[in-house]
């Protein structure tokens, strides 16, 4: 349809009890007081005064609202932005007053208020005739405001019918309905037609009971009921229908997100999408047909006036530092050891030594909460910025504690099991709505964009549902294709995954990282960092980590410790926010040329290895890409807009110490190292499995394990032995299922 058919809100009845048909009162007094003469606005004052709002308001010798509304009409784009603020900052008594009583009562107002924007566009027409008049379009009013926001639990009955700011994530978005605003009736014994308007939002109308003259085609009165809607000829224009829920890191810890459906109409709808964060301005009302109670209770909706984006770096949260704070943090960034007081302060009850990574540990989870730079290239596409990690360890050893703490530290983190958690659940699902449509509702990663998805039990995760992440890793992208809904959702998140091994532990036996692991190489190669974290027995290491653990349970630990914490975590929270609002570090030409060359040895090195047949994980652009990552990271930690060389030593070191040497670990590649028991063991185990398995027989590796265990056999043990059959061409292992078929 014509973009001139966009029709404004319906005028509403005053619904204050202060208001009568010629003056609108606003009082800041106690209920049933009388109003206060210096707030009374006359109701016919209101379009006049908004005119003189809208054409007085400058900026230098600029007139924003008069440029806006002429640019914008200019472009068939019918809509004004307008905000409060200036409202309440502009030097006429009378539009302040307007300003405070269109916060109060938003529906009686709005009506005048476009009309006005309508005048407003008139006069800057200069029209001549009034017929050209007729043809101008109804204009629609957007609002923003700087005021505090409230919360999705904030919305009580005491702001019914008021204007309200509500932050949120948009979690389901409805496709665009078409919404009536003005009704075309016709009688039908008599065919006397009559215009009917109708409610904003979801509110509806009430067609009348009896015709409008009364008298039919022979002179006699109409029957009760006699009007037929006639769609041709109504006025309608777009509704669309959203559900936005509370921020991931305002809901309380223990409670269930709450939900608030958003009704928004002409130019806002289809303007957001699942997923994205905004900041809505809009009516709380109850007027709602479709509400399941009585006509006493009724569920509430916001009608909206405007969608304010998150504009704190994608989606990582507006600022809030006051300028004592924004000066100690520069401070700080320049001290020269602000790295090593982060990874201090990353979960500072967890101690160990270096043996078993937990430093390492804590060297990479900084990384990931601060992360790199995201690129966009000139074709469309974008490399990530963000850390994946995967801790792959033996129970209790404080992988689900480092989960939690960055579930704490980060701005945004949506935590999960992998037990519980499905491919819908973490990408997206399309539901249907009470109406029966099919509507688009984000996941965990969705919600999570901008910031990190921690996930436990990664290993009891169902393969088909790791399958499902693949593109929210890489291309932080969900692509959705279902119902007849084709779109791309943003997932612009970290991963943080714990994982324990096959059979629970860590088997040291076992050289290779991916046999300690039911994982494919696809997900695995998607992570930057993996570390193996293992429950060494040093009875040093036992003393001290039992004294620590002691100290915590008899709370002196914050007494005696001599582990200081330079970063708590409200105060880290606030740094990551600032480091990623204010550094977008990028690697400098030196430190470009120093990691090239890095690269070309480890890829040289890798194919001496290969040719050698010894053990190594596959050096390519995703592992060079990783430690730039890596690298960009600790330079944000400084607060450098470049990475230099030294940034590129960390970086390496830290990859060197994951994920090569989780892979190049020592090789076992005979039983000469092992002890007598130990060999006819694993002889015994062979013949075992010789004989479960003929030539040319095949078997799952998982079913095969499980049976020899049942028999007896420690798991542990099995796995060697499958291991050193594959190493001696006995035994061959393939797919991702990994099926062992025998040779000979």
């Amino acid at each position: 349809r014509p973009a001139g058919t966009r029709a404004q809100a319906p005028r509403l009845p005053p619904r204050s009890a202060a208001m009568s048909s010629r003056t609108v009162y606003f009082s800041a007094g106690e209920p049933g007081s009388q109003p206060d003469e210096s707030k009374v606005l006359p109701f016919d004052s209101v379009r006049p005064t908004f005119f003189r709002f809208l054409k007085g308001f400058s900026r230098g010798n600029d007139f924003p609202y008069v440029e806006q509304l002429t640019a914008n009409c200019e472009k068939e784009e019918y809509y004004l932005q307008v905000s409060i603020g200036h409202m309440e900052s502009f030097p006429d008594r009378e539009v302040k007053i307007l300003a405070t009583m269109l916060k109060e009562m938003p529906g009686a107002l709005y009506p005048e208020l476009e009309a006005a924007i309508k005048n407003v566009y008139r006069e800057f027409r200069d029209t001549d005739d009034g017929a050209e008049d007729l043809q101008i379009p109804d204009v629609q009013l957007l609002l923003e405001t700087d005021e505090p926001p409230t919360t999705v639990r904030q919305l009580t009955s005491d702001v019914i019918d008021k204007i309200v700011v509500i932050p949120g994530i948009i979690v389901q978005v409805q496709n665009v309905a078409s919404k009536a605003q003005k009704l075309s009736l016709e009688c039908r014994s008599c065919g006397h037609t009559r215009m009917v308007e109708c409610g904003p939002g979801k509110d509806g109308v009430v067609l009348p009971k009896t015709c409008g003259i009364n008298t039919g085609v022979d002179g006699q009165r109409c029957a009760p009921n006699p009007y037929v809607v006639k769609p041709d000829t109504s006025v309608h224009y777009d509704m669309q229908m959203l559900k936005m829920t509370e921020r991931v890191e305002e809901v309380p810890t223990g409670e269930m997100p709450r939900n608030v459906n958003l009704c928004a109409t002409r130019y806002l709808a289809d303007k957001v999408r699942a997923g994205e964060r905004v900041t809505v301005v809009g009516t709380y009302t109850t007027r709602n047909p479709d509400s399941n109670y009585n006509k006493t209770v009724s569920e509430g909706y916001i009608l909206v006036h405007g969608f304010m984006r998150d504009t704190g770096g994608a989606g990582r949260g507006a600022l809030d530092l006051d300028l004592h704070e924004e000066e100690e943090f520069q401070k700080l960034a320049k001290s020269g050891d602000v790295i090593e007081q982060i990874c201090k302060s990353i979960a500072p009850s967890i101690i160990g030594s270096e043996a078993d990574n937990t430093d390492l540990v804590k060297q990479a989870i900084a990384c990931m909460l601060f992360g790199g730079r995201r690129k966009f290239n000139e074709d469309g596409t974008s490399l990530r910025g963000d850390v994946h990690v995967l801790l792959l360890g033996d129970p209790g050893v404080a992988k689900s504690q480092f989960l939690k703490f960055t579930h704490n530290a980060s701005p945004i983190c949506v935590y999960t099991s992998g037990k519980g958690a499905s491919a819908a659940g973490l990408t997206a699902a399309i539901v249907r709505d009470v109406h029966g449509n099919f509507a688009l509702e984000g996941g965990a990663m969705v919600l999570a964009d901008g910031g990190i998805v921690c996930l436990d039990e990664f290993d009891k995760m169902r393969p088909d549902d790791r399958v499902a992440i693949h593109e929210a890793m890489e291309q932080q992208t969900i692509s959705i294709a279902k119902a007849g809904i084709t779109t791309v959702l943003n997932s612009r998140c970290a991963v943080l995954a714990a994982a324990n091994p096959i059979f629970g532990s860590f088997d040291e036996t076992v050289d290779q990282a991916n046999d300690q692991m039911d994982f494919a190489s696809t997900i695995l190669s998607r992570f930057d960092m993996i570390f193996l974290i293992r429950d060494l027995r040093d009875e040093a290491r036992d003393k001290m980590v039992a004294g620590h653990v002691q100290k915590l349970h008899m709370g002196k630990a914050d007494d005696t410790s001599k582990i200081e914490v330079p970063f708590p975590v409200d105060k880290l929270k606030k740094y990551i926010r600032y480091a990623r609002a204010k550094c977008d570090p990028r690697l400098s030409k030196e430190a470009a040329e120093y990691i090239g060359n890095m690269w070309v040895d480890m890829r040289e090195q890798a194919r001496q290895a290969k040719s050698e047949n010894k053990s190594s994980i596959p050096i390519t652009v995703r592992q060079l890409e990783g430690v730039i990552r890596i690298a960009e990271s600790f330079a944000r930690m400084e607060m450098q807009q470049h990475a230099t060389a030294d940034h590129v030593n960390r970086a390496l070191h830290l990859f060197t110490k994951s994920t090569l040497d989780a892979s190049n670990r020592k090789n076992v590649t005979d039983l000469s190292s092992l002890s007598d028991d130990q060999r006819a063991n694993i002889l015994h185990v062979q013949n075992m499995i010789k004989q479960r398995i003929p030539v040319n027989g095949t078997v799952r590796r998982a079913v095969l394990v499980e049976e020899l265990v049942r028999h007896g056999q420690d798991g542990q043990v099995v796995m060697l032995a499958v291991m050193l059959m594959i190493r001696a061409s006995e035994v061959q292992e393939y797919g991702r299922d990994f099926i062992l078929k025998r040779l000979r």
